[in-house]
């Protein structure tokens, strides 16, 4: 029981940092987030945040 609530609890965490990431894909590509700030408030690495520029 305890597993399938860790289980439960770690796709809710995903799925809210997926959010994250698609918004700051938004925010990134309309020019309101810097590549800098986008490292500092996701934890990625620079490249990632240079990849969503294709």
């Amino acid at each position: 029981m305890t597993n399938l609530l860790y289980e439960k609890q770690g796709s809710r965490l995903e799925g809210i940092l997926e959010g994250k990431i698609e918004t700051a894909k938004i925010l990134f590509k309309a020019g309101k987030l810097t590549v800098e700030d986008a490292v500092k408030l996701l934890h990625i690495s620079k490249e990632e945040v240079l990849s969503w520029k294709r």
